[in-house]
């Protein structure tokens, strides 16, 4: 294949941008460099009939999206990619002035084939060819009028020509077919599909006069010349070809024009799920050759310090009480994107996703990914989840992606969206790479036996019902080991309030937070997490990784999907304290061998490369 850079998308099919001398000089080079251990390179031409065809048969949409190069045979291809591309083809290269221009732009000889059309008409063109150009020699020809009995000893015959290039003019679909179907078996450099070509080199068929070809208006002077063949084919080729074009714009630019990829954040706090999953996420997709860059609302610039000294970061601080002010810092962001050609938006929670609606609406060559991390009742969360389900309908009417962190919860928002439930996809969080295991192998700053809880202070993630949970599981074993608490957040002051009520005091350590909790949760006896909602748990997944055995909450969703119906893991009845007690005991009792491989897809390589395959998507 080519460079990507080399081509574009015209009405769904991947174009080559070579002018006519490029293209020549390329057909003389594979000739040159041929081994007998390659494949054909196979070059087939689009059209307006090619792409109206590709739109209503995806067979052969998938045919020509998998061959080695396509040109711009037809001047509609070179007109419509600079109307609906980011990367338009500078001029039009028609298989007519292919056939010339080879010979005319490469010296040395190349041996011809000619396959297709009426015999009396092919070899015809073959002794016009072979009398015109001194470095082209005829090595075979072949008319068109055979059966699929008869094709592997016409390839057998190909072959045996030592033909360089082979030119295929069977008629679309059936000279694409020709192609892809021998394309293993076929000993020769070079195979293109060429059309009526024969006929223009015999002169049977007219090209138009120059200044016509030069305005894009062949096609017309070609109607005019056969009126009952073309009339009716141009009448509903060229509007559905139109249609398909303006539907594919900008579509397979994104992702071979840009590598550039910004994390649009509501806010960055130290220690936030969602936050680290973002950074994470970067470091994958950096590895893998993309650019990515962060951009913060409503953050100050201490929270941002540790992202800033990994990443550039674009820090926004608008005032909430002037819309004014809101509304410019919108047109920044948008300005931001254009002018950095930034290619993929991905925006995390739920005020990020309107900004990234609002902010970048009609820039269709951005794609757009809306990620939702948690569930649709979290109780700290401002919005109500009927609003919240609602922005998820405007989501899915625009030309973008919806993301969630786990299948349960695509499927929950699949029931409910009422249109377009494929542009909701999951994707696994990229999780775990090897610092991981590095840093759990520092010592525990923790002596003794205990039991590990990691996540921010809040409501949602449940700690207050570990507490209690933690206080009854005590009452049916008391030599349990002491309750580790990882993390910080507003609730803190308010679970140690709990705790001491609890006669908690010398039995659970809020350790609070720490850049490496990974040590504590390797040494642990048992990780609980105790959320009442969760999208996906990353701290579950580290533990689990770590070979830590674990309880969970069964919240909605998230845990079970994880722990595939307690097979990994326990699972206790959501916000239920005496369950999650006795899940702990039992737990620790008998405890369940956590497996690595329930969470290989959480890998940093293997997370990005699934997000990856989504760049280059473009939805209707």
């Amino acid at each position: 294949m080519l460079n990507e850079a080399t081509t574009t998308n015209v009405g769904g099919i991947k174009t080559s941008c070579l002018d006519r001398k490029q293209l020549a000089l390329l057909v003389g080079e594979i000739c040159q460099n041929y081994t007998p251990d390659q494949s054909a390179f196979l070059i087939f031409s689009s059209n307006g009939q090619a792409i109206s065809l590709a739109g209503s048969d995806p067979a052969y949409l998938e045919l020509m999206n998998n061959v080695d190069l396509v040109h711009a045979d037809g001047q509609s291809v070179v007109t419509l990619s600079r109307w609906f591309s980011e990367r338009p083809i500078a001029e039009r290269s028609a298989t007519t002035d292919m056939i010339h221009d080879i010979p005319v732009h490469y010296a040395p000889t190349l041996k011809h084939f000619f396959l297709g059309g009426l015999k009396d008409v092919v070899e015809q063109a073959a002794k016009i060819y072979s009398d015109t150009y001194a470095n082209a020699e005829i090595v075979g020809v072949r008319d068109g009028y055979f059966s699929a009995a008869d094709e592997l000893n016409i390839v057998e015959e190909i072959n045996q020509s030592g033909a360089d290039v082979l030119w295929v003019g069977l008629g679309k679909p059936k000279e694409q077919e020709f192609c892809i179907r021998h394309k293993d078996k076929l000993k020769v450099p070079v195979v293109i599909s060429c059309g009526g070509c024969y006929n223009f080199l015999t002169g049977h068929y007219k090209r138009a006069p120059e200044w016509v070809q030069n305005n894009g208006l062949e096609w017309v002077h070609r109607m005019v010349l056969n009126p009952r063949k073309l009339f009716w084919r141009y009448l509903i080729t060229n509007p559905h070809t139109i249609y398909l074009a303006y539907k594919n714009r900008y579509r397979g630019d994104r992702d071979t024009e840009s590598k550039k990829v910004l994390f649009l954040l509501k806010t960055f706090s130290k220690g936030g799920g969602v936050e680290r999953v973002s950074a994470n996420l970067a470091t994958s997709l950096k590895a893998q050759g993309y650019d990515p860059e962060f951009y913060v609302f409503f953050s100050k610039e201490e929270d941002i310090s540790q992202l800033r000294q990994d990443w550039p970061v674009t820090l926004v601080e608008p005032s909430r009480k002037s819309p004014l002010k809101l509304i410019s810092e919108f047109l920044r962001l948008r300005r931001h994107v254009k002018n950095n050609r930034i290619g993929v938006v991905i925006s995390s929670k739920e005020t990020a996703n309107l900004i990234s609606l609002v902010s970048l609406m009609f820039l269709p060559r951005v794609m757009k990914l809306f990620t939702r991390h948690c569930a649709f009742d979290v109780s700290d969360q401002k919005l109500a989840p009927r609003s919240i389900k609602a922005l998820y309908c405007m989501y899915a009417l625009t030309r973008s992606r919806i993301v969630t962190v786990s299948e349960d919860l695509a499927h929950q928002i699949k029931a409910f969206l009422p249109y377009n439930r494929n542009k909701v996809v999951a994707r696994a969080n990229p999780i775990i790479d090897e610092r991981i295991f590095t840093l759990a192998q520092e010592s525990a700053p923790i002596q003794g036996d205990y039991l590990c809880a990691v996540g921010r202070l809040c409501e949602q993630k449940g700690f207050d019902l570990l507490l209690d949970a933690y206080k009854q599981a005590l009452t049916l074993q008391p030599a349990l080991p002491k309750l580790v608490i990882v993390g910080d957040g507003d609730d803190r002051a308010a679970l140690e309030k709990q705790a001491a009520d609890l006669g908690l005091t010398d039995k659970v350590i809020f350790y609070g937070f720490t850049p490496n909790p990974y040590a504590i949760i390797k040494h642990a006896r048992l990780f609980v997490m105790s959320s009442r909602h969760e999208g996906l748990p990353t701290a579950l997944v580290e533990a689990i990784a770590l070979g830590v055995p674990v309880v969970s909450s069964d919240c909605e969703t998230g845990p079970r999907e994880l722990l595939d119906n307690g097979r990994y893991g326990g699972l206790a009845p959501n916000q239920n304290p005496a369950a999650l007690a006795q899940a702990i005991v039992d737990n620790l009792t008998t405890p369940i061998a956590p497996e690595a491989e329930a969470v290989s897809k959480y890998r940093y390589a293997d997370a990005a490369d699934a997000y990856i395959k989504l760049f280059g998507e473009r939805m209707a």
